[in-house]
């Protein structure tokens, strides 16, 4: 069985096109979207996912982005700095995943790629695409569709929400933690919740309370 469940989203579909009006690209600013949210959310992320004992020790998914070489002698705040500051799809990669350069590519299996959120694949040209890559191998089924919920999800708040709404869910400007809740409400603001957005909400809130942690505690960035 696979050690992990790799969860891939192509970066050229939903290209904005007359033909396809209200879609989305998942070009650099959607990129940096994503990348702020699952940093700043790591923690939050982390507490959904299933009971392993491999996970976060010697699983290669295990590695956190936010202390690769590049980031982790940064502040929370500088991280994000970082991100913002990025002009190019190339300078992204490499900021949350070291060693990912254009030219490093084809070693798609190479040590960026072990990071729960892998980058490096945004810049194939021929398939460009965006891995979580967290999940451990799991033959439930409800619990990997939970999953692929969440995350399409959250690639989809990435590429619909404003830079003043996201700096306000990541709680920028204060110091107040992050909060679960209010990602899930984020999420189902910009589009029509559905059943199973609905289950993945509930699945996951009843699964953070079951566990006895708050639904409102820093992230580790």
């Amino acid at each position: 069985m696979s050690t992990e469940v790799t969860v891939n989203f192509d970066r050229r579909i939903n290209q904005r096109g007359k033909d396809r009006p209200g879609k989305f690209g998942f070009g650099l600013t959607v990129s940096k979207n994503l990348a702020m949210l699952v940093l700043v959310f790591e923690g939050e992320i982390d507490k959904l996912l299933p009971d392993h004992r491999g996970y976060v020790t010697q699983s290669a998914s295990s590695l956190s982005n936010a202390s690769n070489t590049t980031m982790k002698s940064l502040t929370p705040k500088r991280k994000l700095h970082r991100l913002w500051a990025c002009d190019s799809m190339t300078e992204l990669v490499n900021t949350m995943c070291p060693g990912a350069g254009a030219a490093n590519y084809p070693d798609h299996e190479g040590f960026e790629s072990q990071y729960r959120y892998n980058f490096a694949p945004l810049l194939n040209p021929t398939t460009p695409h965006f891995q979580f890559r967290q999940h451990h191998g799991s033959l439930n089924a409800q619990e990997i569709l939970r999953w692929v919920e969440f995350t399409a999800n959250l690639v989809l708040l990435a590429g619909r929400i404003s830079e003043p709404d996201l700096l306000r869910l990541i709680h920028y400007e204060d110091k107040y933690p992050v909060n679960l809740i209010e990602l899930f409400l984020m999420m189902a603001s910009f589009q029509r919740l559905t059943p199973e957005m609905q289950a993945m909400m509930d699945h996951y809130s009843r699964k953070s309370m079951a566990r006895g942690t708050d639904l409102k505690v820093m992230s580790k960035l």
